[in-house]
């Protein structure tokens, strides 16, 4: 946190909408919050995916928006949510990051600090700072703590210019939309040894959007070598649960004896025919 506010000071809050686009009903109200400094360049891209979510029936509220606190922000979109209603909203470039500290983590690991988007979806539970009050980041979440809304984030921070990346998401966004990236409703439910638990609830929520699902959950057969050849067969989505960095999952087997890995490298040299993970 102390990094990233450095980078990112606290300046006023404003937003500036720029259009509302109406639906036809058949889908709900959402809204399109993207950094005014960056706006511009991307706006033939903007302008393709509000055309997009109206033609599937949304009604869209797109702003420009510069400065503010996380604060300030949920506030903005609370006040979206109690008279536009809408159900969810996109941020497009560098938006404030609510932070959230643990004092102890899993009464194991000690102090740590992470952005928590959660924070803007849970519109009515209450956020708590008892640890260092006033430090700028939340400690505590309680009342009624379910979100409200679903919030997508685009902020290609660390891998590369800023609009050139995210010119190209927008490309594949809409030739997903219109089907020249679309793969088969297949998914592929991959569950390491950690979480094993919860894999078969995990593959049944994903088997709500994908009913061709290939399960894996058995703690020999989560492999890197076995995950590297699945990932091969064309599917709409993957869901991989490993230890991970940003450089590589880590797979385990042979009773938490031996493990291996699949490196992030590989995925733009094996380049899978997956949509999304």
């Amino acid at each position: 946190y102390e990094d990233w506010i450095k980078d990112n000071p606290v300046k006023p809050f404003y937003a500036i909408l720029d259009r509302i686009v109406p639906g036809d009903g058949r889908q709900g109200t959402v809204a399109i919050l993207t950094q005014q400094s960056i706006a511009s360049a991307l706006t033939p891209c903007l302008n393709q995916l509000v055309g997009n979510l109206q033609g599937e029936g949304f009604t869209v509220y797109s702003y420009q928006v510069g400065g503010g606190t996380p604060d300030t922000l949920r506030s903005f979109l609370r006040n979206l949510y109690n008279t536009n209603g809408i159900e969810g909203a996109l941020f497009v470039g560098n938006l404030p990051v609510c932070w959230f500290e643990i004092k102890n983590d899993f009464e194991t690991y000690g102090y740590a600090q992470f952005p928590c988007d959660l924070f803007y979806m849970d519109l009515d539970g209450t956020w708590l700072d008892t640890m260092t009050a006033g430090n700028g980041k939340y400690d505590g979440h309680e009342g009624a703590m379910e979100p409200e809304i679903y919030i997508g984030r685009l902020t290609p921070t660390g891998i590369g210019t800023d609009t050139v990346v995210l010119k190209n998401y927008f490309r594949k966004d809409n030739a997903f939309r219109r089907d020249t990236l679309f793969l088969d409703p297949q998914a592929l439910v991959f569950v390491d040894n950690d979480w094993i638990l919860w894999g078969p609830q995990w593959a049944q929520d994903v088997g709500l959007l994908y009913s061709d699902t290939l399960n894996y959950w058995d703690a020999e057969t989560t492999r890197a070598s076995i995950y590297r050849a699945k990932i091969n067969t064309p599917r709409g989505w993957v869901s991989v649960f490993a230890h991970s960095s940003p450089a590589l999952h880590q797979f385990v087997y042979n009773g938490g004896g031996s493990y291996y890995y699949y490196y992030s490298s590989e995925y733009r040299t094996q380049d899978p025919p997956v949509n999304f993970y």
